[in-house]
């Protein structure tokens, strides 16, 4: 991992196994959950509003559950539009679901992108 995150292993391995499937440069940490140690974001290098929510709290061994987020529509006062959830996911559903929410952002400026 490239940076230190005070996170629970079970996160940290989830990261780690994602880069292995999806490669280095399919996503960027983007934790704006810093407090939750079974809990980390990830968003496309592209589009940092397009973000998935990942934890491992209350799930299983080896499970996982998840939210997929994406910019609000405009006009929208809501900082961000759910497109997708699930829990109870082992990795392989789970890495695909990341693959193709990632990949369907379209690159554009988000309010954090710089």
């Amino acid at each position: 991992m490239e940076e230190t995150l005070d996170k629970d292993q079970s996160i940290l391995t989830v990261l780690d196994q994602l880069w292995l499937k999806l490669g280095k440069d399919a996503f960027v940490v983007a934790d704006h959950w810093e407090q939750d140690s079974f809990a980390i974001g990830i968003a496309s290098p592209h589009n940092l509003g397009a973000l998935v929510y990942i934890s491992t709290y209350g799930e299983p061994a080896g499970q996982f559950g998840y939210e997929l987020e994406l910019p609000p529509s405009v006009g929208r006062e809501s900082q961000y539009q759910v497109a997708g959830r699930g829990s109870g996911i082992e990795f392989e559903e789970l890495a695909n679901t990341v693959y193709r929410h990632l990949k369907n952002a379209s690159p554009r400026s988000s309010p954090n992108n710089s």
